[in-house]
């Protein structure tokens, strides 16, 4: 278990900057979406209110959070186009290990500090106000069906020959209100003791993240997944030629 949450870390683990080079246009894209969050944050949040009396969304442009958001979505620009192209290659991939190791070592180093304050804000509001969760659920509601809803469904219609927007579709059709999520949770994790298992997994991956971060694990796991000479090359070309031989001699002889 703890194995695969070092390889997650490592793989979806964004310090270096990535943004260098970055367009105008992908610049203003950024722009809208972070204001987009902010102002959604505002109204969704606003019976929150911090100790400092201003508002939820302060939270979410510290120093630490930005540099998580500006480089994540550095991250998805430049892979949208590094990926664009199939199949991809292991140069594809070898390509954006600099890139990963950046966003993983920013992870590192901000993720804690972005995210503890939000969560010590979040868990004083619960404890405040028996309603606020209710009426959070109900603003995130009225959000998503004004104003989400429609695109996604859009988007499940495009793409109803593919995987995604065949889920898009069955989910769509299965949930249609915050209830009907909350009553399939609860009919799925009756008396299996969920709550004790997901804080042992948050406990477990905290612990885990901390140990990969201090011991230097993601620029380890860039060098070592970054080929410094031409090894990985012939050990790529020796396999070809070993699957080829193989195919050769398993082939029928035509006649």
């Amino acid at each position: 278990m703890k194995l695969l949450l070092v390889l997650a870390l490592a793989v979806a683990a964004v310090s270096g900057n990535i943004c260098d080079g970055q367009s105008a246009e992908s610049a203003a894209e950024y722009a809208t979406i972070k204001n987009t969050v902010l102002a959604v944050s505002s109204v969704v949040m606003a019976n929150c209110n911090l100790d400092s009396g201003a508002e939820f969304s302060s939270l979410l442009v510290t120093d630490s959070c930005l540099k998580i958001f500006s480089e994540g979505y550095c991250y998805y620009d430049k892979a949208a186009v590094l990926y664009a192209v199939l199949p991809v290659s292991y140069g594809v991939l070898n390509s954006d290990v600099a890139n990963i190791a950046s966003l993983g070592n920013t992870l590192c180093a901000e993720a804690e500090a972005c995210y503890a304050p939000i969560k010590e804000a979040v868990r004083k509001c619960i404890d405040a106000d028996d309603s606020f969760l209710p009426n959070v659920i109900e603003s995130a509601t009225f959000y998503y069906k004004s104003a989400v809803e429609s695109r996604v469904e859009s988007y499940a219609s495009d793409n109803s020959d593919t995987i995604v927007g065949t889920l898009i579709d069955i989910a769509m059709k299965r949930f249609t209100s915050f209830n009907d999520i909350n009553a399939f949770f609860l009919e799925q994790t009756a008396g299996t003791g969920i709550e004790d298992d997901a804080a042992a997994a948050v406990a477990s991956f905290k612990e885990v993240a901390s140990l990969f971060c201090s011991s230097g694990c993601t620029d380890q796991t860039a060098s070592f997944l970054t080929p410094s000479s031409d090894t990985w090359t012939r050990a790529l070309t020796a396999t070809t030629l070993q699957y080829s031989a193989e195919a050769a001699r398993l082939r029928p002889l035509s006649s």
